[in-house]
């Protein structure tokens, strides 16, 4: 499974309250809160290219791998 893992990357880049620096950087409260607690199934193009460019890292930075078996 693909798991967003924003918490990794602030932590990385010492931003301590990500809620209120997303906020702050033009997201809304329920978008920051569906990025941040791995809600909704998809996120936008446009709001991951703005997430790498405020924390001037890439795009795989921003993912997690958690192996799962779908089979069963």
């Amino acid at each position: 499974m693909l798991l967003l893992d924003l918490y990794r990357v602030f932590e990385d880049k010492g931003i301590e309250n990500p809620h209120r620096f997303l906020r702050q950087n033009g997201f809304t409260s329920h978008t920051v809160s569906r990025l941040l607690n791995n809600k909704g199934e998809s996120i936008s193009c446009r709001h991951l290219e703005q997430i790498c460019l405020l924390l001037n890292c890439s795009i795989d930075d921003l993912f997690n791998w958690k192996n799962e078996d779908l089979t069963g």
